[in-house]
């Protein structure tokens, strides 16, 4: 009975390689495999366009590298706490600004101002060779002093109003807008504040008197705009 023992596989590069290539998921690599399982041509096809790629590769990462470093940004942060803060000017504005008792109690005027609203359909169309439209001033050039004239004071409209708990001292600022005639606080020398919360800072209380007769213009309805 003779004993007969097995030599172990000589391991070389080659044997490393095609272990490798059979179990990798890089891309292109286990298609390289020195011509034993494919036509040569084709490993080196694979070996050209794998190293063309890399060098590619290699390239944008040092071009993005040497960007980077050669506009170095430094960043200085701190902190630092305000014992006050300007408050922001706060514009009001009335949606439906006409005064109807400065014009006179006539359909014709109201079918105007119904028809330069986004619902024109909702009045009668104006028959503007009614001489009705030139004695009332309708095509006269608008100044701001009509503005002022026609429109409801909505300063008048505020009955409380105050800032960081204080009252009875605020100033409104009439401003002219595209929503007719607006009201401002604050629009003068700035106010600060070093109040924040809910309970400080502008309150107002404002009654629209919506009893009151209002001309709809830029809006069907009633109410108010804040900016």
């Amino acid at each position: 009975m003779s004993d007969k023992s097995e030599k172990p596989e000589r391991l070389t590069f080659a044997n490393i390689w095609d272990d490798y290539i059979e179990s990798t998921g890089f891309h292109a690599v286990n298609k390289i495999n020195f011509g034993r399982k494919h036509p040569l041509a084709r490993t080196v096809f694979w070996i050209v366009l794998w190293f063309a790629s890399a060098s590619f590769l290699i390239y944008i990462v040092a071009t993005e590298l040497s960007s980077y470093y050669s506009n170095p940004t430094f960043t200085t942060l701190s902190m630092r706490h305000a014992e006050e803060l300007q408050f922001p000017a706060i514009t009001i504005c009335n949606l439906s600004t006409k005064n109807r008792s400065m014009f006179g109690d006539d359909n014709r005027t109201e079918h105007y101002y119904l028809g330069i609203t986004p619902k024109p359909t909702e009045g009668t169309p104006v028959n503007w060779s009614d001489p009705f439209y030139s004695t009332e001033g309708f095509f006269n050039e608008r100044t701001i002093e009509d503005l002022y004239k026609e429109s409801k004071q909505l300063s008048q409209f505020i009955e409380f109003h105050e800032f960081d708990l204080k009252d009875n001292y605020l100033n409104y600022t009439p401003v002219a807008t595209d929503l007719g005639l607006c009201v401002r606080f604050n629009g003068g020398s700035p106010i600060t504040t070093s109040m924040y919360g809910g309970l400080y800072n502008l309150h107002v209380y404002i009654d629209l008197l919506l009893d009151d007769d209002y001309y709809p213009e830029n809006y069907l309805s009633s109410g108010l705009k804040v900016k």
